[in-house]
């Protein structure tokens, strides 16, 4: 699978920490929202409007990866499709 590099602009990164009560398992990392854009110009074409904001989930300890927030940084995105129940992967040429 391809990356791409993309600046976007982080809105919010939030640590989490929970334990399964059942299973002790520790669920932990940090979410991040963002901007698919390193401007605030809002999209306006026929199929949509306002801005493209994406929730992403990295390990714990990358909160400290984002010192200033809001504030665009560097992310490497994989382009996917989502029809239904399925993701298909597709391959920029």
């Amino acid at each position: 699978m391809d990356l791409m590099k993309k600046e976007v602009i982080v809105l919010n990164a939030m640590q989490y920490q929970m334990t399964d009560t059942e299973t002790g398992e520790i669920n932990e990392g940090t979410s991040v929202r963002y901007l698919m854009s390193n401007n605030l110009a809002p999209y306006a074409d026929d199929q949509q409007k306002g801005y493209k904001l994406v929730k992403a989930r990295v390990g714990f300890n990358s909160f400290n990866d984002f010192p200033e927030v809001p504030g665009i940084y560097e992310a490497f995105c994989v382009s996917v499709t989502i029809v239904c129940d399925r993701i298909k992967a597709k391959r920029d040429r």
